[in-house]
């Protein structure tokens, strides 16, 4: 008997995750999707500014060695 509640209790919650997952999962994937593409822009967008830097260094330092 005990089985049997154990069986409709874990039947009851898949429904309910079932559930909240077609009625949100829109939008737990799109959050997910915006989190991925802001950490690769935030990424590019340091590696952008690092690149610059080590121009800005050479030319600095060539414009330094030339005197």
């Amino acid at each position: 008997m005990v089985d049997l509640f154990r069986e409709v209790d874990e039947a009851l919650k898949q429904e309910k995750m079932e559930r909240f997952w077609h009625q949100n999962g829109k939008y737990i994937l799109g959050g997910i999707i915006a989190v991925i593409a802001i950490t690769a822009l935030w990424s590019g967008y340091n590696q952008w500014k690092i690149s610059q830097a080590h121009k800005s260094t050479a030319a600095f330092m060539e414009m330094a060695n030339a005197n």
